[in-house]
């Protein structure tokens, strides 16, 4: 074969595989009756955010693995972790966020693009310490991403007793309003449900108060984030 035929069928064997990797929609443009002018517009957009959301899967992924890995090096360091990302802009609970969503790719190496697309929520829903990491892999697997669905899952599988899974706060936070809840259920007499409602109004006060003052100190940090990112 000549030189000439042979770079021929080179560029045939190119153009034949350069025709194999153009994105090609799993989409029912048909039954929507799209013409073929909007059918071609809009693949030519979905190869784009899918080769996008592929980009982005890597990055994350690479981000996480990168934060994990610096707050292992820095473990004996004292609070050097904390002072570095803060360096970078980042906050405490996006931080916290994103080891969290390491743990879940150490655990689904096989499913980054899943992982990826998870809502911060539904990463720490996953991640909570009252979820086995067997039930997880099972929801993983699944593809269960809509964080009222992992809710609703999670509250039917996860042991009845334990009445703290669902709620915010510290066990002894939740014992006080159980313990009022109790109070108010059992009560004998209007004298007693007085009681237990004045208790409930000076409650209400200090957390309104206390509300207020999360308010301020959450602006402050905004606040000093925003100088960094500046």
């Amino acid at each position: 074969m000549s030189n000439l035929a042979l770079k021929n069928e080179t560029l045939k064997k190119l153009k034949n595989k350069m025709a194999e990797m153009t994105w090609k929609s799993s989409f029912d443009f048909e039954s929507f009756e799209i013409d073929e002018e909007t059918k071609k517009f809009i693949e030519l957009r979905e190869e784009k955010i899918v080769n996008s959301f592929k980009r982005y899967t890597i990055s994350k992924f690479d981000m996480c693995t990168a934060l994990y890995e610096v707050k292992v090096k820095l473990f004996e360091k004292g609070d050097s972790f904390m002072f570095w990302y803060e360096n970078l802009g980042f906050t405490k609970d996006k931080v916290s966020e994103l080891l969290k969503t390491h743990e879940l790719y150490l655990q689904a190496p096989h499913l980054k693009d899943y992982i990826s697309s998870l809502s911060g929520l539904a990463v720490r829903m996953l991640t909570n310490r009252n979820v086995s990491p067997q039930l997880a892999l099972e929801l993983m697997e699944k593809g269960v991403k809509n964080t009222s669905e992992l809710k609703e899952i999670l509250a039917n599988n996860l042991p009845q007793e334990d009445e703290t899974i669902s709620l915010p706060g510290s066990k002894k936070t939740v014992k006080a309003f159980k313990s009022i809840e109790k109070r108010i259920k059992k009560s004998t007499s209007s004298k007693e449900l007085e009681d237990v409602k004045k208790e409930v109004s000076y409650m209400k006060k200090m957390i309104a108060e206390m509300e207020k003052q999360i308010l301020a100190r959450e602006k402050e940090y905004e606040n000093k984030n925003n100088l960094k990112l500046c």
